[in-house]
């Protein structure tokens, strides 16, 4: 159950409460600012190496190369926006064609950074402490024992000290970084890969790293690493199975709300094609997490990658190639609706919850539904958080999320309404699917770690405070099949364990129930209730056996055997690879027949605080019984016109 405070307590405990339901509309997507770009440059520019980066001042820089004599270029927009001219380029350098270009700022510094014409092994600067307005003289930063310069990627970190990343052509990391004047020697890390195709860097706690290529045994992957002195490990954005055609290249690295990265995709099949794509790791997390949603594919051509800039303060997010500019906002605060609302019908149950809302249309607030300039478009997120007017004013608990998926106008007896339909966390992992196979061989990760991959798929995060035995020690051969949905995979995945999951916003929770919970909330004494319903039937498993991989774990209900007989439930799991756990499994099944055997509904003016699986504590009239159950699903009804109306019904069953 959510925390609330006392006032809003007594208000919902009250015989009449005063209602108020607070609804936000956010342009996020589970927590994060969806970009939504516009060109504000589109030229003729041939595709090559280039780079972009934003100094503190809001100006942006771009670098570009020439493809035919390395010629280098920059360009500096002092305040870019709609009538900026981004045509203006100057002649900087001159560079090797073989290797990328890189830029990073800190402050007002802008350092370029590419390889040497003249030594392959030698990579070469060119700063600017004026925001890019003026430039030094070439100085070479760093040189090579062996190989060539392949690859190269160059940040600052937050005391303004800057690093270059090298990759050389024999698939070699290096990094060299400056004390003072001087480049320190080049030092080498063997991450062991066969072919590097591209680098990024930026800097928040670390220097941080993206990295493209192809390991040792033909897979090609995106990759992400750390670096503060010492090599973190590479971990793995995504991937390409050797043979399938697939290559990963041109990564850009961004570092603000989130972290944004961007890279190329190849395919070199039948159909082929290369397609710029953009992952972001999920809200509220660290890089080190390497928490990554699944990635967008871009509207763009980009063979050479789409460089990412991002304004200090995270609310603009630029994007650039040599020959195009785009422009994206990125704004997460929340926009109320609460007032247009007449009324609400919001649904939480395991297998998925919805709202729907009707906004009040009568001067065509909502008539731009679906363009840039409402707050309501598809994937929109909706926060409903329902609550009572009390002596310290219009009080919520902190409710569920929703993402739009659709809505309907209404015109009729005199009223026009925008209609708005929504589901929550499981309508995400529904219209997911996967875009390869994901197989986890048997002892290889727990439950738990499974789930979170599947869900930081769509952007979800996993919170498990007390997680069962199962969720964290079993590591099951599990396999999430092409072109199947999230929703699917983890329903086949939670079967296995006895915990239950709910969303609280973004976030998956997992509770795992025990006959022996004590009760959340009390109804019947101090809440009122309107009506009651409690029925019990018989269980639809009285025996349960798990062929496992090493025996047969069994759990028998020896009160209902001598009523019901034997109703014998058979399961082959071979996942139960120790006796220990096809018994437990048993336990969990016949333990759900029991709570499935108990049902029942509760009407009562809403507790705002109550979230699914909460043990609920029910003092029915004019008895001393108390009934212990869980809450299975909750339905909130709230109307504003015609006969007001604000109620809850709680679903309920056993423990």
């Amino acid at each position: 159950m959510r925390a609330i405070t006392n006032s809003l307590l007594t208000a919902q405990t009250a015989a009449s409460g005063l209602p108020h339901v607070r609804v936000e509309a956010l342009d996020t997507l589970a927590g994060v600012a969806r970009p939504h770009f516009a060109r504000r440059y589109d030229g003729d520019e041939a595709s090559f190496h280039h780079a972009a980066t934003m100094p503190d001042d809001g100006s942006l820089v771009r670098v570009r190369m020439a493809s035919a004599d390395g010629a280098l270029y920059v360009q500096r927009v002092a305040d870019p926006g709609t009538d900026s001219d981004f045509a203006a380029w100057t002649r900087l350098d001159t560079a090797a064609t073989a290797c990328n270009v890189a830029a990073c700022t800190r402050g007002a510094m802008v350092l370029v950074a590419f390889r040497d014409p003249a030594n392959p092994r030698a990579v070469c600067v060119r700063e600017s402490a004026d925001s890019g307005a003026t430039w030094s003289d070439r100085q070479v930063a760093a040189t090579l024992g062996s190989g060539a310069v392949a690859r190269l990627a160059a940040a600052f970190n937050a005391a303004g000290t800057p690093a270059l990343f090298l990759a050389a052509n024999d698939a070699r990391l290096h990094v060299t970084t400056r004390t003072g004047a001087t480049w320190g020697a080049p030092e080498s890390h063997d991450y062991a890969l066969a072919d590097v195709t591209g680098l990024a860097a930026d800097y928040d706690t670390n220097w941080r790293l993206a990295v493209t290529g192809a390991d040792a045994t033909g897979r090609h992957r995106v990759w992400t690493a750390s670096y503060d002195g010492a090599w973190s490990p590479l971990l793995e954005v995504t991937r390409a199975d050797a043979g399938s055609g697939v290559t990963f290249a041109a990564p850009f690295l961004a570092l603000g709300d989130v972290a944004r990265l961007t890279v190329v995709e190849r395919y070199t099949g039948a159909g082929a094609y290369q397609r710029p794509l953009m992952f972001n790791t999920l809200a509220a997390t660290t890089f080190d997490a390497n928490s990554w949603a699944d990635p967008v594919p871009l509207d763009a051509d980009a063979p050479h990658g789409i460089a990412v800039a991002m304004t200090g303060d995270a609310s603009v997010l630029w994007f650039a190639t040599p020959d195009g500019v785009w422009h994206a906002a990125l704004d997460a605060s929340p926009r109320d609706l609460s007032a247009n609302v007449l009324s609400l019908a919001m649904r939480e149950s395991p297998g998925g919850g919805s709202v729907t809302l009707a906004l009040r249309n009568d001067d065509g607030r909502y008539d731009a539904v679906g363009h840039p300039a409402s707050p309501i478009r598809e994937g929109t997120e909706l926060r409903v958080s329902p609550g009572y007017l009390t002596p310290m004013g219009e009080e919520v608990s902190e409710g569920p999320a929703f993402w739009v998926t659709g809505w309907e106008r209404r015109y009729g007896g005199g009223e026009a309404t925008l209609v708005v339909h929504a589901g929550d966390g499981w309508a995400l992992l529904a219209a997911w699917r996967a875009r390869r196979q994901f197989a986890w061989a048997r002892g290889e990760a727990a439950m738990a770690s499974i789930l979170g991959f599947i869900l930081q798929r769509v952007g979800l995060g996993l919170q498990s405070a007390n997680p069962s035995d199962a969720m964290l020690a079993h590591r099951p051969a599990f396999t999430v099949h092409p072109g199947e949905s999230a929703a699917t995979a983890v329903r086949r995945l939670m079967a296995m364990a006895p915990d239950l999951l709910h969303f609280r916003g973004r976030i998956a929770r997992l509770t795992l129930p025990q006959p022996t919970d004590a009760a959340d909330y009390a109804f019947g004494t101090y809440h009122p209730v309107h009506d009651i319903r409690l029925a019990a039937s018989a269980p639809d498993a009285t025996r349960v056996q798990v062929f496992g991989a090493v025996g047969v774990g069994e759990a028998l209900d020896h009160r209902a055997i001598p009523l019901l007989g034997e109703r014998l439930r058979q399961i082959n799991d071979l996942n139960q690879d120790t006796l220990a756990k096809a018994q437990t499994l048993a336990a969990n099944i016949l333990a759900r027949a029991h709570r499935d055997a108990r049902s029942g509904e509760l009407v009562a003016p809403p507790n705002v605080a109550l979230e699914l699986h909460d043990v609920v504590a029910i003092h029915t009239p004019n008895t001393t019984a108390v009934e212990r159950l869980r809450v299975a699903a909750l339905d909130l009804d709230y109307r504003r016109t015609g006969t007001p109306r604000y109620q809850q019904k709680i679903t309920l069953t056993g423990l």
